[in-house]
Parts: structure tokens; sequence; C-alpha cells
């Protein structure tokens, strides 16, 4: 999977990785990708655990990477 694509699928395992200290979440969803990372990353959710780790390190959005791993069938 490369490009753009990516990001316009739905029944997605991704994976995000900070840049700072290499923790990293796997996750997957039924959702667009796009919706999906606005959830994590949006203030509304303060549950998510990527929110948690930027709220309580020294990361930033740009900290932050990003992929789509595979699509689920």
């Amino acid at each position: 999977m490369s490009g753009h694509s990516q990001f316009l699928l739905i029944r997605l395992i991704y994976k995000f990785t900070c840049a700072c200290c290499n923790a990293c979440y796997i996750g997957k969803t039924g959702r667009h990708f796009p919706t999906r990372v606005r959830e994590h990353l949006g203030s509304s959710n303060k549950s998510s655990h990527i929110f948690k780790h930027l709220q309580s390190s020294d990361g930033t959005l740009s900290s932050i990477l990003l992929c789509g791993l595979f699509r689920n069938p």
C-alpha cells in the first residue's frame, strides 16, 4: 500500500509511531482512515492512547508517524 490511496480505505489495520520515543499503537477501524485519525488526535477524545501519549510526553503532532499496515477483507 502506498501513496494517498491508503487514506481512503476502510477496514484498515494502522500503526501510529512516536518519532520521539518509538512508542507505537496498532489499531483497526471500519471507518475511513482520516476519520479514525481525527478521533485519536482530537481533544474531544481524551481517552485515546495516542492523545494521552502526546499530552504526557514532549511529542507533538509532527512527531507522530502513521501508516496503514493492511486492509481487512
